[in-house]
């Protein structure tokens, strides 16, 4: 890998593959009837703690050394997952997304622990509010914006008391996203674990 290569990063939570099973098995119903939303696959979904853009990457070594500290200062910990939601707006919604209920905190204390350490290195600050969730679809190019705000007006009032389930977080992810005609292929590029609860 050449020094001056440009790498797609962002720093992730990722799951294990039974929970992201669980969460894409309850949208299935709604893959079929909605060709006019992009369905996230189960082995992409996770929880975007900061996204990075292309950078070179000789960056990696130094970007590893953040996700190090953060995790050594962030106990494991659970995370569930409640509900849905859009953004940006019912009346023109563009992403649908799974909340965390359990978790959320954690999280937060995660992102802003990270920010923080970017800044240090000379990163620019992430201004914007951070909100845990999982993406789980993408509006296409809207052709019905009525018949889009109704299936996800369904989604929703479906989902309003729907736990999708517990799972253990127990490390941070750099994630590498290549992109493609069928959409990004997400790898892994290191992750670092969080220290041990004994709780």
């Amino acid at each position: 890998m050449s020094n001056k290569e440009l790498l797609r990063l962002f720093f992730a939570v990722e799951f294990p593959d039974t929970f992201r099973e669980t969460i894409t098995n309850f949208f299935l119903p709604y893959h079929r009837c909605s060709p006019l939303i992009k369905w996230i696959p189960a082995q992409n979904l996770h929880i975007t703690i900061r996204f990075l853009g292309n950078l070179p990457s000789h960056q990696v070594s130094t970007l590893y050394s953040i996700l190090q500290t953060v995790s050594d200062n962030i106990t494991s910990f659970d995370l569930s997952v409640h509900s849905c939601g859009v953004f940006p707006s019912c009346i023109k919604p563009s992403v649908l997304w799974t909340g965390i209920a359990q978790g959320a905190l954690e999280c937060a204390t995660i992102a802003s622990m990270t920010n923080r350490l970017l800044c240090s290195h000379g990163f620019p600050n992430d201004s914007l509010s951070f909100k845990p969730h999982i993406t789980v679809a993408r509006t296409k190019k809207v052709t019905n914006q009525k018949k889009i705000i109704g299936l996800y007006d369904e989604i929703l009032a479906e989902s309003a008391n729907q736990t999708f389930g517990t799972c253990a977080i127990q490390r941070i992810s750099l994630i590498h996203s290549t992109l493609t005609q069928h959409g990004p292929i997400y790898s892994t590029v290191v992750s670092s674990p969080l220290k041990l609860s004994f709780s």
